[in-house]
């Protein structure tokens, strides 16, 4: 259904429109150098981090993609995009669904090749899979200028379209078919609207951004152990780290709107997942709008989220602190041996003096 929109709106539009002659959009892929990642990430730089971490903004409602200039996260597969063109319908998926222009990122990014050699030269696997590309520990992508086209409802198989996204133009913008404007199918159920920003410094390129990162699949027990921490703090940095220079615009992207990366299909835990990402982002200087989705969260990992992050902000815990804390033998041991939730262990090691925990 939603596709079908797309190519409504393209038609309305007309594909030789201002809108769709002059969009720019940039597909980035980031990638951090061994010496950098040495320079940034050797442990006696981490345990020496004298960086406080900054106050966390929770969001226990709302969307990821509804908060305002900030750059928003992609919970990515290895193979972006996911399952979006096979029926999946998770937090990747709904975001290519509903911003389409993203699905062009799944022809330049090198793990489709692979796919393509296969079906190609079905008998001669061995040979192509030497081509075969990862998105490696120390690469992320970067989607910016794409529009959010559609509103939806759902999750998974309760995914249902709900409508055009709207949209207010800038006022330099007038609003008739070139500036991409639709006056169809609306969306009256909500009246909440967006404006079009446009970059300072790029003005064909809308001031939207996606950072697409990839978590550990199925990492279980191990999740906790320094190698797999480490994996997954460099992962997160490099996705947080765009500078005004490629954001082109110094009004957003000071804030990533994210939350349980991994944490879904993949079985990561979110007390593990939303502290790395919260050092990712101090490290990287940028501010963190994470969203629990607190009302389809039955374990309850995130009740205590706002009491962790307003004891250690208000103890003025350190990155070096907490890296050590979540490196530690013991708080490793007992958590994955014990039945106390990681929150539990670092409220002790850290004596954040926590008492409903």
């Amino acid at each position: 259904m939603c596709w079908s929109k797309y190519f409504d709106f393209a038609r309305e539009t007309g594909v030789d429109s201002k809108w769709f002659k002059e969009q720019v959009i940039t597909i980035h892929r980031r990638c951090l150098s061994t010496e950098q990642c040495d320079n940034i990430f050797s442990d006696k730089m981490l345990t020496n981090c004298d960086k406080k971490l900054p106050k966390m903004h929770i969001r226990d409602d709302g969307k990821i993609e509804e908060e305002k200039e900030a750059l928003h996260a992609d919970f990515a597969n290895k193979f972006i995009g996911g399952g979006v063109l096979t029926g999946g319908n998770v937090q990747e998926e709904i975001l290519f669904t509903v911003n389409p222009e993203c699905l062009i990122t799944m022809l330049l990014s090198p793990m489709v090749f692979y796919f393509i050699f296969i079906l190609l030269n079905p008998k001669k696997k061995k040979i192509y899979i030497y081509i075969y590309t990862y998105i490696y520990m120390n690469e992320t992508i970067v989607i910016l200028g794409t529009r959010q086209y559609f509103d939806y409802t759902g999750y998974g198989s309760r995914f249902q379209y709900n409508g055009l996204h709207q949209y207010q133009l800038r006022e330099s913008e007038s609003k008739d078919k070139d500036s991409g404007e639709s006056a169809t199918d609306t969306n009256n159920g909500d009246e909440k609207v967006d404006v079009l920003r446009f970059c300072q410094k790029k003005p064909n390129r809308l001031a939207t951004g996606i950072v697409c990162f990839d978590a550990l699949e199925f990492p279980g027990d191990k999740q906790i152990q320094p190698k797999f921490l480490l994996r997954e703090l460099v992962k997160a940095y490099v996705a947080f780290q765009c500078d005004e220079v490629l954001l082109a615009d110094e009004r957003f992207g000071r804030v990533i709107a994210t939350g349980n990366w991994g944490c879904g299909m993949f079985g990561g835990n979110k007390q593990i997942k939303s502290l790395l990402q919260w050092i990712a982002a101090t490290l990287a200087a940028k501010e963190i709008a994470y969203f629990t989705f607190a009302k389809f969260e039955k374990d309850k990992q995130l009740s205590k989220l706002s009491e962790v992050v307003n004891a250690m902000v208000q103890k003025e815990i350190t990155v070096g602190q907490l890296w050590q804390a979540l490196c530690n033998t013991n708080v490793r041991e007992r958590f994955t041996y014990g039945s106390k939730s990681l929150f539990s262990l670092l409220n002790e090691r850290l004596k954040l003096n926590i008492s409903s925990l």
